[in-house]
């Protein structure tokens, strides 16, 4: 009877032994499927508010440019509803922060909340962009194209630009000062560097056969030939040189423009990645340019244009810019005020404005600083008011 007793004992105890790994299994499980569950909910969560704060900015840009009172650029943006098994709501929030001659800066706050019963995440997105407005230079427009029947693919690949791509006509305005304005209208046929203006400028009254692209140490170095003669210009950070045909050489602050009453034959360059950092150099001509070689380098304000008019007497010219077959890359803005034909498929690294495409396709890859208010110092200007949203800066990305 006692081993019996001992016996039906040592069963009750495995019996409730067992009982209790079955129940602390269940309970483990109950906790580990509730963890489980919470956490693919957090993660649908996140992945939602992430679309949900794509989908609000990409409607907010899609109609801003359409506002005529640029102040409603400014208006709070929200959504909220329910899809699937979340509820949710996103919104876009705006506020001044300073205003300086053509530029806004302003921050934006994104907040997309999910909830389900009784789970709830947030993801909030903070940071500032510039909003640029008035006679602003058309080197911030990524892809400008007035006419929209052109045949030729242009890409544009950027970071987190509200509008990348823009259609509409162009009118332009060349930003000189009165003074030089005065020196031009002053000068004959010929070559002249006017280095007593505060932003010195290298003008050609005439055609130009070839600009050359060299670099020497920290120098940019351009050699070009006209009616049969050269002269050379090395741009540094601290100022430039001129040197004339004549053997003339002249000193002064870094020279950012080099302006052609005339067509450009050929722009070309010496060496793979020609250019050096900081260039902030402007070329226009009033007629055609050929680019013949790729032309890349440093992060640098290079800007290639060709106007369509005569310098002096604003006489209509006829403006196209033609890039061969040996180009495949360019690291400028580049603008045309008739069309730009391409003779093989492009990267340009910068940005690209003209009245028609023509030729092969065309990537552009927006570099964050034109995007962001730093252009070539005199590359053209709107002629009418526009308007312009910059990128968009994140500064903090939480999740709550």
């Amino acid at each position: 009877m006692k081993e019996k007793g001992f016996s039906n004992f040592i069963s009750l105890l495995i019996t409730l032994s067992l009982h209790g790994v079955i129940l602390s299994f269940v309970l483990t499980t109950g906790i580990f499927l509730k963890t489980s569950l919470y956490r693919e909910w957090m993660v649908r969560s996140r992945t939602f508010q992430e679309k949900s704060i794509k989908e609000v900015i990409g409607s907010w840009a899609e109609k801003i440019y359409e506002f005529e009172d640029t102040d409603k650029i400014f208006e709070k943006v929200s959504r909220k509803g329910k899809e699937g098994n979340f509820n949710f709501e996103t919104s876009l929030e705006f506020e001044k922060l300073k205003e300086s001659g053509n530029e806004i800066l302003f921050s934006f706050l994104t907040t997309s909340k999910t909830w389900r019963e009784r789970n709830e995440s947030k993801t909030v997105l903070k940071g500032k962009s510039k909003f640029f407005k008035g006679k602003i230079p058309l080197s911030l427009f990524p892809l400008l194209v007035e006419s929209n029947d052109s045949a030729v693919e242009a890409s544009v690949f950027s970071n987190l630009l509200p509008k990348e791509s823009f259609s509409f006509p162009i009118s332009i305005v060349l930003n000189f000062s009165e003074e030089l304005i005065e020196k031009i209208k002053n000068s004959g046929e010929g070559i002249f560097y006017f280095d007593s203006l505060e932003k010195p400028v290298l003008f050609f009254n005439q055609d130009v056969e070839k600009i050359e692209f060299g670099r020497e140490f920290d120098f940019q170095v351009l050699n070009i030939i006209s009616t049969g003669k050269q002269v050379s210009l090395r741009i540094g950070t601290n100022g430039s040189i001129f040197y004339s045909y004549d053997g003339k050489l002249i000193n002064s602050q870094p020279c950012k423009f080099i302006l052609i009453n005339g067509k450009i034959e050929s722009i070309s360059s010496s060496i793979d990645n020609v250019l050096i950092s900081f260039l902030d150099l402007t070329i226009i001509s009033s007629g055609h340019i050929k680019i013949a070689t790729s032309i890349d380098g440093a992060n640098s304000l290079l800007g290639i244009c060709s106007v369509g008019f005569d310098i002096i007497n604003g006489e209509e010219r006829e403006s196209f810019i033609k890039i061969s077959q040996n180009v495949n890359s360019i690291k400028a803005s580049i603008f045309s005020a008739g069309r730009v034909e391409t003779e093989s498929n492009l990267f340009i690294k910068g940005s690209l404005q003209a009245k028609k495409l023509e030729g092969k396709n065309i990537k552009i890859f927006v570099q964050d600083y034109l995007v962001s208010g730093i252009n070539p110092t005199f590359y053209p200007l709107t002629a009418e008011n526009a308007f312009f949203i910059g990128k968009l800066n994140i500064e903090e990305w939480r999740e709550e």
